[in-house]
């Protein structure tokens, strides 16, 4: 993986892969509409690829356990239909770029990356109690699509771990405060810059 870091941008020529991490050219598509007739898409049943195996009937079996593993894996990828007439209908505003390193497609909403969901790699400490810790994981879960909502949490995370600590728990720099005051060896606001750069280095690895 490329020492630099480029944070994925709608139209960017390259950037740091979400899905493996590579500094690597991109590839720009657009997805065009085809039409059949009373069909509605659907996920395949979990024993479906065994079903398929114990078919005797069934030729191509390999092809279509093939195509079913990646379905259920929820890959996005590219399925070829040799019949299919042009198609002049394009989804707009949605757009696909794929990586050169590794050949994976990711999704945008116009200038939103939807897919692959990044998730933060952080875990709460093992010795955080657990109903901190539940709120913690929940804003590991939202950072990406609310920064501030993350935020929020985790400044009720150190709430609540104050009043844990014997605090009141109500005003966190009161607390903190006193926190330093019994012999703490740090700061409020150099923990909270130490935190932040601790939170962004551990989850998508272009964060700001």
């Amino acid at each position: 993986m490329s020492g630099k870091v480029v944070r994925p941008a709608l139209g960017a020529q390259s950037f740091t892969c979400p899905h493996c991490g590579a500094l690597a050219h991109q590839t720009w598509l657009r997805p065009f509409l085809m039409y059949g007739k009373d069909q509605t898409p659907r996920m395949p049943s979990p024993d479906v690829v065994d079903r398929i195996r114990a078919d005797r009937k069934l030729e191509n079996k390999e092809d279509i356990i093939k195509y079913l593993n990646r379905v259920l894996a929820r890959e996005v990828f590219i399925e070829s239909h040799e019949n299919s007439v042009y198609l002049k209908s394009e989804l707009a505003n949605i757009n696909i770029s794929r990586c050169y390193s590794c050949g994976a497609f990711a999704l945008w909403v116009a200038d939103k990356l939807i897919y692959p969901e990044q998730i933060l790699k952080i875990q709460p400490n093992e010795d955080m109690p657990h109903e901190i810790k539940l709120d913690f994981v929940e804003a590991a879960s939202i950072v990406d699509q609310s920064p501030r909502g993350a935020a929020a949490l985790l400044r009720l995370c150190l709430q609540k771990l104050t009043a844990h600590l014997g605090l009141k728990g109500k005003n966190l720099d009161d607390d903190i405060g006193s926190l330093v005051k019994n012999g703490i060896g740090w700061s409020y606001p150099e923990s909270s810059r130490r935190g932040a750069s601790d939170w962004q280095s551990s989850s998508t690895p272009w964060s700001d």
